[in-house]
């Protein structure tokens, strides 16, 4: 009698996905909230002294700034947009402070412009867009410009490409991660010329990593 009825339920399940898969419904967050830590092991490798340094939320010069990913299904006719808790330009400003303190520097974030003798830190996100589709990828791009006392030491596009494998079905956080990983990658190239540029070394006051070219914009 049990097994005719769960029998009997498995029709039913299979016609609720297809009315999912009709009207485009997607029975998940649509949302997720962007995170950053630095990544586990990763031991400092350089030594800031304490220098202090003021970062500002970065700017959002993305075309859409509303969604942040696009999760696709097997049930869904339509791949849902996906959006962020939080904005993005925080978001790495916030992850940039992360890594520049574990770098021991005196990292700090606000509004306010850097004072005289203090290295400011600001920029413009050109990109954060995570894709499900098979498995979970993203790419984060934005672009940093270094200043102190009003003169430009850094103009620099940066990228990075996250991949976390394979689909987990209604896991729209797995797109936080991937976005986490492509930020990862995009800021260490950054720290290295930031810490050059504090140094004295030659650290580069235009171009790209990537080979995208910092004039110009997707």
């Amino acid at each position: 009698m049990l097994h005719r009825c769960a029998s009997a339920r498995r029709p039913l399940v299979a016609v609720g996905l297809l009315l999912l898969a009709i009207s485009g419904c997607y029975p998940y967050d649509r949302h997720v909230t962007l995170a950053y830590d630095v990544p586990a092991g990763s031991g400092p490798r350089f030594n800031g002294n304490e220098v202090p340094v003021v970062i500002a939320d970065f700017l959002d010069g993305r075309p859409d700034r509303r969604v942040i990913g696009r999760l696709s299904s097997a049930v869904v006719v339509s791949s849902p947009d996906i959006t962020a808790d939080n904005e993005p330009g925080v978001w790495i400003a916030d992850a940039i402070r992360k890594e520049l303190d574990h770098e021991r520097y005196a990292a700090s974030t606000s509004d306010d412009p850097a004072p005289p003798g203090v290295y400011g830190i600001e920029g413009t996100v050109i990109k954060a867009f995570s894709n499900a589709a098979g498995h979970y990828t993203a790419d984060v791009v934005f672009e940093a410009r270094v200043k102190r006392d009003g003169q430009t030491l850094l103009v620099k596009r940066y990228s990075g490409h996250g991949d976390k494998g394979g689909m987990v079905q209604g896991a729209p956080e797995m797109m936080g991660e991937a976005l986490s990983a492509a930020l990862s990658h995009a800021i260490d190239p950054f720290v290295v010329d930031f810490h050059g540029i504090v140094t004295g070394g030659s650290a580069p006051a235009g171009g790209t990593t990537g080979g995208t070219p910092s004039a110009t914009a997707p």
